[in-house]
């Protein structure tokens, strides 16, 4: 059971959750975590402004891709995708943002266009995790996935 919220482990290469705090990143580190992409906004509430050199003390590569999804558009996403292309296949990867939700939206994503997983399957799971606003459903039709709101 892991003490980050919102935790969600996709598969053995790729979680995801929302802001983790300095003992959570402990726990990162003791699961065998290699990387962790933090979308979070140094203007957030919960941002951890320590946790890169933290995560890099523990010998965990940390990247910060800050996406303000104030605004949604397929750079946004594209930014996101290379900053977690970069990171994969050098072990376990954690992705977060705040509270899961900003993540939730840019994986259901991911896992469509880039790992072809099926809908049905990334669909289900969205109704397991963080609620996400009308305007990712809106966003997600503009980029070609048809998974409704």
């Amino acid at each position: 059971m892991s003490p980050i919220k919102a935790f969600f482990r996709l598969d053995h290469t790729l979680s995801t959750g929302a802001q983790p705090s300095l003992a959570d990143l402990d726990w990162l580190a003791q699961q065998g975590f290699a990387a962790v992409l933090n979308t979070n906004t140094p203007t957030a509430r919960n941002y951890l402004p320590d946790e890169g050199p933290t995560l890099e003390a523990r010998g965990v590569r940390h990247l910060a891709h800050p996406i303000d999804c104030s605004t949604l558009s397929r750079e946004k996403y594209e930014g996101f995708r290379d900053a977690l292309n970069e990171l994969l296949g050098q072990g376990p990867v954690f992705v977060h943002c705040a509270g899961n939700v900003k993540v939730t939206g840019m994986m259901t994503l991911y896992r469509v266009l880039e790992r072809k997983e099926p809908l049905a399957e990334v669909k289900a799971d969205l109704a397991r995790l963080p609620s996400l606003e009308p305007k990712w459903y809106a966003f997600f039709e503009s980029m070609g996935v048809p998974a409704g709101g």
